[in-house]
């Protein structure tokens, strides 16, 4: 093999091993936001600015960015639960080139919202590890899932969390296209169909006091917080409706996660 060719593949293994990292953030993130949203937990996400990637093929996860958190009957504004983290990290690029500032700072986003979903599972009882990660200057240390287990589920290798999450990630991207709406456009999402193959029906236990105490101190740690009692004509929107004459327009869309789910086929239910 000559130099270049060495060289060269040095830079495609580099490339590849990227890819799979960055989509492994989205794949995770899906995972968490899911488990949350079996406890009953909503999740209004920003329409992402690309739902098809441009490899008809590819199957890389996307970075879901999420607008708010609705617990019960408090909703909190997500950008302000994780502001003190992604202030911290402001700080550190103040000095870099401007070009490189919006790389970083989307990276920093990635990783604050995956650490935020992680610390809320683990607040109300879910055992995980840790895949251990190598800390850079500029960019947040993001907690990488090696294994989570709790409350009926066990995935106990990466691998587990990678296909789920991608699968996971696949139906949201699938349901932000059949909406047809703007990029960025805000959707309520709400986990209603639960399959008791993947996800047991889990949603009358009562977990909301301690999700939303641990976003208490979150708004202490950070000062600032938006708080407030979720419009009950919000939560009466119809599947099909869309009220285009609010500033925010939210779509309660039901992802039907139960009939989704029961068409996964796991390494874990594969005799792993």
């Amino acid at each position: 093999m000559s130099n270049w060719d060495f060289n060269q593949k040095l830079k495609d293994d580099y490339a590849q091993a990227k890819r799979i990292s960055t989509s492994y953030e989205g794949e995770q993130e899906c995972l968490c936001m899911a488990l949350l949203m079996r406890h009953g937990v909503n999740f209004v996400l920003l329409k992402p600015r690309k739902i098809k990637q441009k490899n008809s093929k590819s199957l890389a996860a996307l970075f879901m960015t999420i607008d708010e958190i609705h617990i019960g009957q408090q909703r909190f504004k997500f950008s302000e639960l994780i502001h003190n983290e992604i202030n911290e990290a402001e700080k550190t690029i103040t000095s870099i080139a401007d070009s490189r500032k919006t790389k970083y700072r989307k990276r920093n986003l990635v990783s604050a919202t995956n650490n935020f979903l992680y610390e809320m599972l683990k607040s109300i009882g879910y055992n995980t590890s840790l895949k251990s990660t190598r800390a850079t200057h500029y960019v947040i240390k993001m907690k990488r899932i090696k294994s989570i287990s709790g409350f009926g589920v066990d995935y106990q290798t990466w691998k587990d969390i990678s296909l789920i999450g991608q699968q996971i990630n696949q139906k949201f991207r699938s349901e932000f296209e059949d909406l047809n709406t703007k990029r960025e456009m805000p959707v309520l999402f709400q986990f209603q169909q639960i399959s008791s193959l993947m996800f047991p029906d889990i949603s009358g236990k009562i977990l909301d006091s301690l999700l939303i105490d641990f976003i208490f101190h979150h708004r202490d740690n950070n000062k600032k917080i938006i708080t407030s009692s979720i419009n009950d004509e919000l939560i009466d929107i119809s599947l099909t409706e869309i009220e285009k004459e609010k500033d925010i327009v939210y779509r309660i869309v039901d992802c039907a996660f139960g009939r989704f789910f029961s068409q996964i086929s796991t390494p874990s239910s594969n005799g792993k």
